[in-house]
């Protein structure tokens, strides 16, 4: 299948490499040079397409499918352009070379203090010969399965964008005996939240402590926008479910995710 070429010449250059908390893909930041209106100069994002060559063609399918009546899913999945080609570079500057980039809706795009989790769905995760994965890889992939919460619940945290300090401040490997690199580190982090159960994701979630409290004339406190992100967050996910009822069946969609956030400084009463 082909991919939708996005003109590069929308974005300055070169496309500088975001750190993020949860998967394998590289991101990085695509800033549009005319945005439209009611865009920001950072509306897009980019993934990079060596690491996501299994969700490109669900993307392009959902371009032409997305009126239809059976996928109003599409409502909940990124805004996808198609693939753009650019020069990139890491944090440091340091010259990346061109990559091809899928161009996604930026989720942190008019936030203050982001707090996003990556959420990956089923109790099953990976299947030997499925989007390119090796018997060998899908029998490592269904080992963690089996040491996180995925066995459990059914789902698991990969991924914790702004966490509060109450969870920043777990170390994973605390009394090791041993430096640690950075990898390690994040290696360890990230097995941590593998094993969190819902309440305690949805704990870490709502933890508003480390956010200081502002005058209750024009801003909420903290227990009432807790309040009010729970609620939009139930309401968003049985808006969900309800879709999802509507999709043609049967699809087979390991290793899908469900991405929940909200902005930790936007308090502000209506």
């Amino acid at each position: 299948m082909g991919v939708t070429q996005v003109d590069p010449s929308l974005f300055v250059a070169p496309a500088k490499s975001l750190a993020v908390s949860g998967g394998t893909a590289p991101f990085y930041v695509l800033q549009l040079r005319s945005p439209q209106h009611g865009q920001s100069d950072r509306h897009f994002i980019g993934k990079d397409l060596a690491h996501a060559e299994d969700e490109v063609e669900f993307y392009e399918k959902m371009l032409g499918i997305k009126d239809s009546a059976a996928w109003q899913i599409s409502g909940f999945l990124f805004e996808y352009l198609g693939a753009v080609k650019l020069p990139c570079c890491d944090r440091d500057g340091k010259d990346l070379g061109e990559k091809n980039l899928l161009v996604m809706r930026n989720l942190r795009d008019g936030l203050e203090q982001i707090r996003l989790l990556d959420i990956k769905v089923g109790f099953l995760t990976a299947d030997a010969n499925w989007k390119g994965k090796s018997r060998f890889a899908a029998a490592r992939n269904q080992m963690v399965d089996s040491l996180t919460n995925s066995s459990v619940e059914g789902f698991r945290l990969e991924g914790f964008d702004g966490m509060p300090q109450s969870l920043q401040s777990c170390d994973p490997q605390m009394g090791a005996w041993f430096k640690r690199s950075e990898k390690q580190d994040k290696k360890a982090r990230r097995f941590q939240f593998q094993k969190l159960s819902a309440k305690k994701i949805l704990a870490y979630f709502l933890d508003l402590r480390d956010t200081p409290e502002q005058h209750l004339a024009t801003h909420c406190s903290r227990a009432e926008y807790q309040e009010a992100v729970l609620e939009r967050v139930i309401q968003k996910l049985g808006s969900l479910c309800k879709t999802l009822s509507l999709v043609p069946c049967p699809q087979k969609w390991i290793g899908s995710s469900v991405a929940l956030g909200f902005d930790t400084e936007s308090c502000r009463r209506a």
